[in-house]
C-alpha cells in the first residue's frame, strides 16, 4: 500500500484449491504379524503410530487417523512400514525365505536338458536376431511365403526386413560366416520363436509365434583327434542326432515319413517327424541348391522341430523288470519297391510279432545284383524274448511266419524266397 498505491481491505480471504481430510486406515494386527513377524501386539503398534501424530482407536482392527501432512500413508502396508522403521530394521532377525519360488518348471527343466544333450553331441548353441531377407527365403524355396510374412517397420538392415518363419536361415548364415573365417566345420543349434502368417491363438492381433528347435551342421561332428575322425554331417547323422535327443527326453513313439516335397530339403534324404502321431517338424539334409546359395560346401545336416511338443511334461512311466530268460535273434530281408518305406515294413512286421517282440532295427539297404530297377532289399534284425519262460523253436517259428506274411501283405517279399 505504501510503495505501490494498493488498498488494504478489511478481513481475511482463504482460498483452498483442494480440500484435504485426514485419511482413516484400518489395520489388522494379523497383517502386521504376517509382514513383520511376532512380537507386535496392539499396545506396541498403537504406541508407535501415536508417536507419529496419528490417532489410534479400536482393538483389532485398529482405526488409524493419518494427519494430512502425511499424504504418503494411505494403506495398511504404509502403516506397517512406519512401525518397522520406528522399531528399527536392524532389530529384525535374519531369516531365509521358504517356498517354491525360484524353482524351474518341468518344461524349463526339459528345455535345459535338450540344450545339454545337443551340446554333448558336439553342437554349439547360437542366439541370432529374428530377421530374415527375401533372398534367404528364396534359397530355401519359400518365395511363395514372402508376401504373407510380418514386415518390420524400421529394420536394422533394409535387406532383412521380415520376421523369420523358420530358424534355418539364421543357422545357415552362422555356418557360412564361420567357414568363411577359416573354420573347418560348423555345427549350431538354436531355440527361438518363429513368426507365421496366422493369428496367435492367444491374441488375434499378433502373429502366431511358436517356439522351435533347429540345428544345422556341415563338416565333421563330434570329437576329433588323432584316433577319432568324427562323423560326417549328412542326413543320416541328422537323424541320429534326432534319435539321441528324443531318447534323452523320454520319447519313444516317434515315426519318420519321407519328405520328398519339403521346401529346401534334399528330396531323398529328408523326412517328416511325427511324435505320437502328430507332425512336429522335419529332419535330414539340406538340398544341394540351397547349400550352394548359402555357400556351404558338402552336405549339410539340418532339422527344425516344435520345441513345445518336445519338452512337454511326460506321463510318469512304470518300470518293468527285465526278463531273465534268453532271447532269440533273427534277420529278415524284404525286397520292396521304392514307394514302400522301411518304416511301413517295420511297423507291420513288429505288430505281427506281438508281445514277444523286444526290439527291431533296420540295419542295411541293398540295391543292384539280382534286384530289378526301382527295387531294394531292406534288412531288419528282430529280437524275441518271453518274460516268464525260455522260448522254443516251436513258439518262434509261427511268430516268424506271421511277421513274413505281414511284410508280404504290403507288397514286399522275403529275399531268397521262391
Amino acid at each position: 500500500a505504501e510503495f505501490a498505491g494498493g488498498q488494504v481491505l478489511e478481513g481475511v480471504v482463504d482460498v483452498i484449491a483442494r480440500e484435504t481430510h485426514p485419511e482413516i486406515v484400518e489395520l489388522h494386527l494379523s497383517e502386521v504379524e504376517r509382514l513383520l513377524g511376532k512380537g507386535f501386539d496392539r499396545d506396541s503398534v498403537a504406541s508407535t503410530l501415536e508417536r507419529l501424530d496419528m490417532k489410534v482407536e479400536g482393538d483389532d482392527p485398529l482405526r488409524v487417523t493419518v494427519p494430512t501432512f502425511r499424504p504418503d500413508v494411505t494403506r495398511p502396508a504404509d502403516l506397517i512400514e512406519e512401525v518397522a522403521r520406528v522399531h528399527g530394521y536392524d532389530k529384525f532377525p535374519a531369516t531365509v525365505p521358504t517356498g517354491s519360488a525360484g524353482l524351474l518348471t518341468e518344461t524349463q527343466k526339459r528345455t535345459r536338458k535338450a540344450r545339454q544333450v545337443l551340446v554333448g553331441l558336439g553342437l554349439s548353441q547360437t542366439v541370432t536376431l529374428p530377421f530374415v531377407s527375401d533372398d534367404d527365403l528364396a534359397a530355401l524355396d519359400r518365395s511363395n511365403q514372402i508376401e504373407d510374412l510380418v514386415r518390420v517397420q524400421n529394420p536394422l538392415r533394409e535387406e532383412e526386413g521380415r520376421l523369420r518363419p523358420t530358424l534355418l536361415p539364421s543357422l545357415l548364415n552362422a555356418a557360412r560366416y564361420n567357414l568363411s573365417h577359416g573354420a573347418r566345420s560348423a555345427a549350431f543349434f538354436e531355440t527361438g520363436r518363429v513368426f507365421l502368417p496366422a493369428p496367435s491363438p492367444g491374441d488375434a492381433r499378433l502373429p502366431h509365434q511358436p517356439m522351435r528347435l533347429a540345428w544345422a551342421a556341415t563338416g565333421r561332428l563330434g570329437a576329433q583327434g588323432m584316433e577319432v575322425a568324427g562323423v560326417e554331417a549328412d542326413g543320416r547323422s541328422s537323424i541320429a542326432l534326432l534319435r539321441a535327443l528324443l531318447k534323452a527326453l523320454g520319447h519313444d513313439d516317434i515315426s519318420l515319413e519321407s519328405g520328398a516335397d519339403l521346401p529346401g530339403m534334399h528330396p531323398g534324404r529328408s523326412a517328416r517327424v511325427a511324435l505320437a502321431g502328430e507332425e512336429i517338424g522335419v529332419v535330414g539334409e539340406l538340398s544341394p541348391s540351397a547349400a550352394r546359395s548359402y555357400e556351404l560346401p558338402g552336405r549339410v545336416a539340418v532339422a527344425e522341430l516344435d520345441l513345445e511338443a518336445l519338452v512337454a511334461p511326460l506321463e510318469r512311466s512304470v518300470a518293468a523288470s527285465p526278463s531273465i530268460y534268453p532271447f532269440v535273434d533273427f534277420d529278415l530281408s524284404f525286397v520292396a519297391n521304392d514307394d514302400l518305406t522301411a518304416a511301413e515294413i517295420l511297423e507291420s512286421t513288429t505288430n505281427a510279432a506281438g508281445a514277444l517282440l523286444e526290439s527291431a532295427d533296420v540295419f542295411d539297404e541293398f540295391r543292384g545284383g539280382d534286384l530289378g530297377d526301382g527295387e531294394r532289399a531292406i534288412a531288419i534284425t528282430y529280437r524275441l524274448r518271453a518274460a516268464d519262460r525260455t522260448l522254443t523253436n516251436e513258439e518262434v517259428a509261427p511268430v516268424r511266419s506271421e511277421m513274413i506274411a505281414a511284410g508280404e501283405s504290403l507288397g514286399a517279399r522275403l529275399r531268397g524266397a521262391g
